[in-house]
């Protein structure tokens, strides 16, 4: 189990376990309120969406096949899961990013008595914002080409059997990215050397990464999974890369 995927799934577990530390509970606050927040906007706006669009389909159907219309909600309620996901991290984590490396910084500090050399007052915190979403922003150009790259395998008939597969690696694969990213960043390594860091255990990352999207699409725990993972992350960062 030393470089297994179970390996990388029980970081995400251990992490979720250290949020109710009293050193680290205050700093969960504005992660989970966002979590919360975004989370609740999205719903709203998808479920009004939705459900004009089922009212249409059945509105148009035989007479007497207006039961089942619940086969729809099944299905969107389903793609909803699935969909929130990935979207309901990119914007949360895009938003709380600040926030998040401060958490880093705190659960670092709580399993290894060191802090890396940032400061953490109000004044910093504010002042590292342009950093912080530039360096969300850099993360989201490694992403965006590698996505299209996955429309394109999609939209190939004999390729698009392993499309499922590869959109999952790929959603893993860039949640570890964008998690352990965070306590990386707070010791100033620059994003092109986390993924080289990152390549050396690619079992042990994709392992973290899919169960993060595990706990992103179950209803109630999503609300703690980004800052789980953010614990999460930064043990496996402290455990496993730190010293490579």
């Amino acid at each position: 189990m030393s470089s297994s995927p179970a390996k990388g799934a029980q970081y995400l577990i251990e992490g979720a376990k250290i949020l109710a530390q009293p050193s680290i509970r205050a700093f969960v606050v504005i992660p989970l309120l966002l979590n919360i927040f975004i989370f609740s906007v999205l719903f709203y706006f998808s479920f009004h969406f939705v459900e004009g669009w089922i009212n249409y389909l059945v509105s148009h159907l035989p007479e007497g096949l207006e039961f089942i219309s619940w086969i729809f909600w099944i299905v969107f309620a389903v793609l909803f899961l699935l969909v929130s996901g990935y979207s309901f991290n990119l914007v949360a984590a895009f938003l709380a990013a600040p926030f998040n490396g401060l958490l880093a910084e705190k659960v670092e500090q709580h399993i290894s008595g060191e802090s890396p050399d940032t400061d953490t007052g109000l004044k910093e915190i504010i002042a590292l914002v342009p950093y912080t979403l530039k360096r969300e922003v850099r993360k989201l150009a490694y992403y965006l080409p590698r996505v299209m790259g996955l429309f394109i395998i999609t939209a190939i008939p004999v390729l698009q059997i392993a499309s499922p597969v590869a959109w999952f690696a790929f959603g893993a694969w860039m949640l570890a990215i964008q998690y352990i990213d965070y306590p990386m960043d707070n010791h100033k390594i620059e994003f092109d050397t986390l993924r080289h860091k990152i390549k050396s255990k690619p079992m042990v990352t994709l392992g973290f990464g899919a169960a993060t999207i595990f706990a992103f699409t179950i209803p109630i725990v999503n609300f703690l999974a980004m800052p789980a993972a953010v614990a999460g992350a930064t043990l496996l960062w402290t455990r496993e890369f730190k010293e490579n």
